[in-house]
């Protein structure tokens, strides 16, 4: 007897949204935007859309700076913008107006911690989360990894020791090892 299963996507790729608006909350069409990821010199531009809305789609994840541009403002630079794998970063960006002078201004912020893109449960840990956690899973008397999958939102376990992600029908664990491998 064969079963079929379906695999979600095991992407890692991650995006950035966001708007462009002047101080009055204005929307800024046609701002050029231009995501550069710190720790490889990859860049990536593009423009605000008629309603100052920008999508960069597909970026590894890592540190990235934003800058923004548009004709009558001062440009913006926003660093240190932390992306997770699978995750979409929101960041809105107020462009102010251009004085007698060129000036740049710079803002240092960390993206919002609420996903307001997509409506569903992640959760991302960096390699360096996962060797913090004060676990000892020979003591639980369960050595499977997937202990580590438990931790995150929306995944639990039920009395048959099958795992269940965000309400979906529950798989037994050595399948979703499976998926893993």
């Amino acid at each position: 007897m064969f079963a079929a299963v379906s695999a979600l996507g095991q992407s890692t790729l991650s995006s950035i949204v966001g708007r462009v608006t002047d101080p009055s909350g204005a929307v800024v069409q046609s701002a050029k935007i231009t995501i550069l990821q710190t720790s490889t010199g990859i860049q990536r531009s593009m423009s605000a859309d008629a309603s100052g809305d920008f999508l960069a789609a597909n970026l590894n994840p890592g540190t990235y700076s934003i800058t923004a541009e548009a004709a009558g403002f001062k440009k913006l630079l926003r660093d240190d913008v932390a992306v997770l794998a699978r995750q979409s970063v929101r960041v809105d960006l107020q462009l102010e107006v251009a004085g007698s002078t060129c000036q740049q201004v710079e803002v240092k912020a960390s993206a919002s911690v609420i996903n307001t893109e997509t409506p569903t449960l992640a959760d991302s840990k960096s390699g360096r989360e996962i060797n913090e956690l004060a676990l000892n899973f020979r003591a639980s008397g369960n050595p499977s990894p997937l202990q580590v999958a438990t931790l995150a939102p929306g995944v639990q376990r039920d009395r048959n020791r099958q795992i269940s992600i965000s309400g979906m029908q529950p798989y037994p664990e050595w399948m979703v090892f499976a998926f893993l491998v």
